[in-house]
């Protein structure tokens, strides 16, 4: 499984050496194959899109503010029209992440699980 969360405060971009730190909120629902949270995150640093870096084998890590998040949110799962398996888990994350300070950047967590 593959999936992205919210970690607290200025992320430390050093080796995580396995350990994800502590989550503000649920991961993101799986979109499936290559249009994941996790690749376009993967991706998003790769390319310079997001400052971020690898983090752990399978970790990743963009630091973001809360509006980058909910514009990645929104380029990655449109608005509001969620498919319904979708619907709660987004809009409870929605919540979560709108509670979110505006002046603080966040660590948006890419990762691999077995």
């Amino acid at each position: 499984m593959r999936s992205a969360f919210c970690h607290q405060g200025v992320p430390d971009l050093g080796d995580w050496n396995g350990n994800l730190s502590k989550w503000l909120t649920k991961a993101f629902p799986d979109r499936g194959a290559w249009s994941d949270p996790f690749f376009a995150v993967m991706r998003g640093i790769e390319s310079g899109k997001y400052e971020g870096a690898q983090v752990d084998w399978g970790s990743w890590v963009a630091k973001m503010t809360k509006d980058q998040i909910l514009g990645f949110i929104a380029e990655h799962y449109g608005d509001e029209a969620w498919p319904p398996k979708w619907s709660a888990k987004m809009q409870a994350l929605l919540e979560e992440i709108r509670a979110l300070q505006d002046s603080k950047i966040y660590g948006l967590v890419a990762y691999e699980d077995a």
